[in-house]
């Protein structure tokens, strides 16, 4: 399958497989965790019991963010929400790399994430490009103005890691998390805002190209049976949904931990 060149050049020439083929890769990786869950024990390898503490907290992470809880929140919650984002990475967070944060910064961009959870893709999109316009430089003799998502990644120490697994758990239909292991498989290591967010959508394109058949974007009811039917054991055995974006995201985790 090949994706529009004119986003995948900005980041890697691999490719996914054939969405099929993608299927039956990521139906053998499922089966593979599967496994290794139910026959961990004490003295299993530290990457398994690491991986099944991933995938159990996941599916409470996503019910935290659901939007109905989002919109509820106040700035109190979103640092815990950080910290809580935080706690899937190796290291401790030090929130705002330990300068004083603005409380009032903290109500914009809680007042912005829920945005982020449209059904409408396209509408996500403008959000996240009106934000990075409000992004200027630093000039000489005056402060550089910040979007909500470039003040989300300097709470976060700084991490574009850490940033789009907030983002991930946001809305989990839209972006990917990104991190080292993916980082290797792609060849690609971001550091900005802007390079994220053009993977991300990057990512989404592609997504789009699994769900339509040859020659016309139109829902392949044939393709998501057997994606729903590859990751259904997952699901129960997990309790969570696995999103489209999740399971590519992790098909390539896997990968680089190769």
């Amino acid at each position: 399958m090949t994706f529009d060149e004119n986003i995948v050049s900005n980041f890697s020439t691999w490719e996914f497989p054939s969405k099929y083929e993608f299927l039956r890769e990521l139906g053998k990786q499922f089966e593979k965790i599967l496994n290794d869950a139910k026959h961990a024990s004490d003295d299993s390898c530290d990457s398994i019991r690491l991986m099944n503490s991933y995938l159990y907290s996941y599916p409470i992470m996503v019910r935290y963010f659901e939007e109905e809880k989002l919109s509820k929140m106040y700035e109190k919650d979103l640092v815990g929400a950080l910290f809580m984002v935080y706690g899937w990475m190796p290291t401790t967070l030090r929130l705002n790399s330990g300068e004083k944060v603005d409380y009032r910064k903290l109500a914009d961009v809680l007042a912005f994430l829920p945005k982020l959870q449209e059904a409408d893709t396209e509408d996500i999109w403008q959000e996240v490009e009106d934000d990075l316009k409000k992004t200027t430089r630093r000039k000489k003799g005056a402060n550089a103005k910040k979007g909500n998502l470039q003040t989300l990644k300097d709470l976060l120490g700084g991490s574009v890691v850490g940033l789009s697994k907030l983002l991930h758990f946001v809305n989990p239909s839209v972006f990917p998390i990104y991190d080292s292991k993916i980082a290797t498989v792609l060849n690609k290591h971001f550091t900005s805002v802007r390079t994220y967010i053009e993977y991300a959508k990057w990512f989404e394109a592609v997504g789009r190209g699994f769900s339509c058949k040859e020659g016309a974007c139109e829902e392949d009811s044939d393709w998501q049976r057997m994606f729903e039917a590859t990751v259904k054991s997952f699901e129960n055995e997990f309790d969570c949904k696995i999103t489209l974006v999740r399971a590519m995201e992790l098909f390539l985790f896997l990968k680089g931990r190769k």
